[in-house]
C-alpha cells in the first residue's frame, strides 16, 4: 500500500482490514511514512498503526478549506 490514509476511510475500517489481512495471511506492506515496510502487528507496530489511523482519519478536518 502506497499511503496508509488510502486503504479505508476511517479508523475502525483500517483496523478491521488490517486484522482480516492478518488472518488470511497476508501482509500488508507501507511504502510511504513513518510505518515504511511490512506491518507487525504486535507489540508497539500495532501502537502506531492506530494512532497513525486516526491521525489519517482527522486529517482533513485540521486542513482549512478542505472537506472531510
Amino acid at each position: 500500500m502506497h499511503e496508509l490514509k488510502r486503504l479505508a476511510r476511517n479508523a475502525a475500517e483500517l483496523m478491521t482490514l488490517s486484522a482480516s489481512l492478518q488472518a488470511c495471511g497476508i501482509q500488508l506492506e507501507l511504502l510511504t511514512g513513518p510505518l515504511t515496510g511490512i506491518y507487525d502487528p504486535n507489540g508497539m507496530g500495532a501502537m502506531f498503526f492506530a494512532v497513525l489511523a486516526v491521525a489519517g482519519q482527522i486529517e482533513p478536518q485540521l486542513r482549512p478549506g478542505e472537506e472531510p
